[in-house]
């Protein structure tokens, strides 16, 4: 434990690793560790290495190394675990700022970490079920690289200003990259992504993320990375495409996403992907969509199309992030088809929301009478209605529903008939006589509406 982060220094005077960890369940915090390399280069020469399992390091100043900033692992040598590297400022390293190598279950978090001079501020390589997690990635060609290995949890990083790539996945599986802010990806119109998906990386859920600001695409998937699902990213201001995906990446799917001021277009898809995921659950939200919503269930009535080939959305949003709150299902209307006038008839009516809001109903009767809204009522419960006609005729029962946010379904609709009721002081008598005799007169048994 140093006394001052900021002047207790570990120097390496340019001779080789500064600090090297070799035992288990060391800590080290409140030192700059700075100066490591030599002028023969090696890969591996850091500020800090940690060969060793359980090692915390926090609240120090990794700075100005030749080559790595903080190493977990050395080549050749595999599995170095549960260490935890978190609140340390990782900056003007030569290389990777912080780099994992065939270690496993390690956390890196909560960390600022900027300006590598070359490469990524943070690269795994051959590692798995790694946490990388509300780090502040500034200012170099990378943010985040991933090599060869699976099931890492990148989440809630702040991603800004590195120019090649914000995050990347090069043949990774089982990942979840989620919730991240990358902005201003701006090295060249050819390169400059928000997320690159690349060599065979398949079932990886790219979820939440805001990507702005890209020269070149938000998302760009190719050389066959399928299986993948990109769900509820925000893209933004890329100048080419806000996802484009190519050689043989099929069988991604692509839904609960806002494409907003991408150029040439929002999308680019040669492959075959699906791009919505179902009614009414949904599609995408595309600015540039023209069609309409007719019906009033926040979805367009006619499908987007997918620049380069033959794929379509759907089901395409009308509002941004419009699947965050859908509105209640078309009510269903339960009751008879048939009845009399000036006699009160029951209905039932039932919907379902998808977010599980209490709904309120509006009733249209059909004769120029209506319920106004009525609830609310818990999602799915079943609720009874009387209405009494006062005139012959057939009618349509029309009813809607409304979630606590405001948002409204369609009509469901009930066809119904009225005939003509005897308001006479012997229509008991009627009544008795038809109960008595069923098959008697049927043709007055139908002008009387029995």
């Amino acid at each position: 434990m140093g006394e001052n982060k900021n002047t207790t220094l570990i120097d390496g005077g340019r001779t080789g690793t500064v600090v090297l960890v070799c035992s288990d369940h060391v800590h080290i915090s409140g030192f700059t560790i700075q100066n490591s390399g030599s002028d023969e280069y090696n890969l591996f020469d850091a500020g800090l290495s940690i060969h060793a399992n359980y090692s915390d390091i926090f609240n120090n100043n990794v700075t100005n190394n030749n080559n790595l900033g903080i190493v977990i692992g050395v080549e050749n040598i595999h599995l170095y675990h549960h260490n935890k590297i978190h609140n340390n400022l990782v900056s003007k390293n030569d290389d990777t700022n912080i780099w994992i190598e065939k270690s496993d279950y390690n956390n890196v978090s909560n960390n600022i970490i900027f300006q590598s001079n070359t490469e990524a501020c943070i690269c795994t390589r051959y590692s798995h079920h790694c946490t990388i997690e509300n780090n502040m990635i500034l200012d170099s060609p990378y943010g985040i690289s991933l090599f060869v290995g699976s099931n890492a949890t990148v989440v809630h990083n702040m991603i800004k200003n590195c120019l090649i790539t914000g995050i990347s996945l090069d043949n990774q599986h089982h990942n979840v990259i989620g919730f991240n802010t990358i902005d201003n990806c701006t090295y060249l119109p050819w390169m400059g992504d928000g997320i690159r998906i690349e060599y065979q990386s398949s079932e990886n859920l790219i979820i939440g993320n805001s990507i702005s600001n890209a020269t070149c695409t938000g998302i760009w998937m190719y050389s066959s990375s399928n299986n993948n699902i990109i769900e509820m990213n925000t893209m933004k201001n890329c100048q080419y495409y806000g996802i484009y995906l190519s050689e043989a990446c099929n069988n991604n799917k692509i839904f609960h996403n806002n494409y907003l001021l991408n150029t040439p277009a929002n999308a680019y898809d040669v492959c075959d992907n699906l791009w919505d995921n179902g009614y009414p659950s949904g599609g995408n939200y595309w600015d540039d969509y023209t069609g309409i919503d007719a019906d009033g269930d926040g979805i367009g009535d006619t499908p987007y199309n997918i620049q380069g080939g033959n794929n379509q959305d759907f089901y395409p949003f009308m509002e941004p992030n419009g699947w965050l709150n859908q509105p209640p299902e078309k009510p269903t209307i339960e009751g008879p088809a048939k009845g009399k006038i000036k006699v009160p008839t029951e209905y039932n009516f039932t919907t379902t929301d998808p977010d599980g809001d209490n709904v309120s109903y509006y009733i249209d009767w059909g004769d120029d009478t209506n319920s106004g809204w009525i609830g609310p009522y818990s999602s799915g419960e079943k609720i009874t209605q009387t209405h009494t006609w006062s005139k012959k005729g057939t009618y349509t029962i029309k009813a809607k529903a409304k979630d606590s946010h405001g948002n409204e379904s369609g009509w469901g609709t009930l066809s119904i008939t009225m005939p003509f009721s005897y308001n006479i002081p012997f229509q008991h008598f009627w009544e008795r006589f038809f109960e008595r005799f069923p098959h008697a007169f049927p043709i007055l048994r139908h002008l009387m509406g029995y």
